[in-house]
């Protein structure tokens, strides 16, 4: 008897193959997907630098997202100390 392979690669293979099922089922996922081939095959640069600005502008709103969640959870761990110093 032949043992067969198992492990995690198929498992997120097929998983990857159905997401993109669902995704490509709704015409309006696979109209949006020619639009933005089409843009990236007419001029691949300027979708390079659109795509890197949206990223970037992305990064910095979650950078300020995180700075004051880290802020938040400092005044509000300040709080505790005081309260139990008192």
């Amino acid at each position: 008897m032949s043992k067969k392979k198992t492990g995690v690669l198929p498992l997120i293979v097929g998983a990857v193959t159905g997401a993109a099922a669902v995704f490509f089922s709704d015409e309006k996922n696979r109209k949006k997907v020619k639009k933005t081939y089409d843009e990236v095959k007419k001029n691949p640069e300027a979708f390079a630098r659109k795509t890197a600005k949206s990223v970037e502008k992305s990064a910095r709103k979650l950078a300020n997202q995180a700075k004051a969640a880290g802020k938040k959870t400092l005044s509000q761990q300040k709080k505790a100390i005081k309260k139990a110093l008192k």
